[in-house]
């Protein structure tokens, strides 16, 4: 088991993420921990891909699914893995991550919840690209400097396989518009894809990431990831949290009063 970063240790990387609105801190998982994991997650996505068989007789090009030339599926994503394996619930709550993102937000540990989590898979040779898009896009946190994403790479990430790019500094500008963009001419799977118009496109930059290591990234942070045209796995687990003050659609009611499907077990964790 890796040790929890110090609050000193971690100083730089805090400065890093406010300043570009993403860091990438080492070592948060072991190399083996985030083994497990990754096997792990292809027997989810194995489970679901099977089921998904039995019940529509094929596997479709969509939001679980990518589909290759050759008609070749490999497993896309999975949601809420902390509730499928017992491996995502014991590391999401035994303090690391956690003390991470904390730590980012400049919140103390208790006061910062897990809102959700999901892992992804870009299997070799057929993992699709993703559109840049923020994460905050999709949740609607009031203030976007209240969510963190932190997403640990379980295998070791690079432009062959399709890693993170990020786009330095855009998180500054807030929410951003967005569009439509669909998998293909036969999908109803979409995802949302940031307006050119909206950013530099020149400040995305590919971020390779280790298994194990955590990439830490501000909520209205611009990120995407092209294909994976490796003869390797590019898996991830993505943890995001909230912090306390999280309000939504203007409620004045935390959002982190809605967390307890995860933050129950997390304190008592802890």
């Amino acid at each position: 088991m890796a040790a929890c970063p110090t609050q000193d240790e971690l100083a730089p990387y805090v400065a890093e993420y406010w300043a570009q609105g993403w860091t990438v801190v080492p070592n948060v998982f072991t190399k083996a921990e985030a083994e497990g994991l990754a096997d792990a997650l292809l027997d989810i996505t194995g489970e679901e891909q099977a089921a998904e068989l039995e019940k529509n007789g094929e596997l479709r090009n969509d939001g679980q699914t990518d589909l290759g030339p050759d008609g070749t599926a490999v497993p896309r994503k999975t949601g809420a893995p902390y509730h499928k394996r017992a491996v995502f619930k014991d590391l999401a709550t035994d303090g690391r991550l956690r003390g991470v993102a904390a730590t980012m937000l400049r919140k103390p540990t208790g006061m910062t919840k897990i809102f959700s989590d999901q892992a992804f898979c870009k299997g070799p040779e057929v993992g699709g690209a993703k559109p840049v898009h923020q994460d905050n896009f999709y949740f609607g946190i009031d203030s976007s400097d209240h969510v963190i994403t932190c997403w640990t790479a379980l295998d070791d990430t690079d432009v062959g396989n399709g890693c993170m790019r990020l786009v330095t500094g855009a998180f500054k500008n807030g929410i951003v518009s967005h569009h439509k963009t669909y998998k293909d001419e036969t999908s109803p799977h979409f995802d949302w894809d940031a307006d050119e118009e909206t950013f530099d496109a020149s400040l995305e930059v590919p971020v390779l990431v280790p298994a194990g290591a955590t990439l830490c990234w501000h909520g209205a942070a611009l990120h995407g990831s092209h294909a994976n045209t490796s003869d390797r796995w590019r898996r991830a687990w993505a943890v995001h949290f909230v912090s306390e003050e999280a309000t939504m659609d203007g409620d004045p009611t935390p959002v982190a009063q809605s967390c307890s499907a995860y933050d129950d077990e997390v304190a008592a964790r802890l």
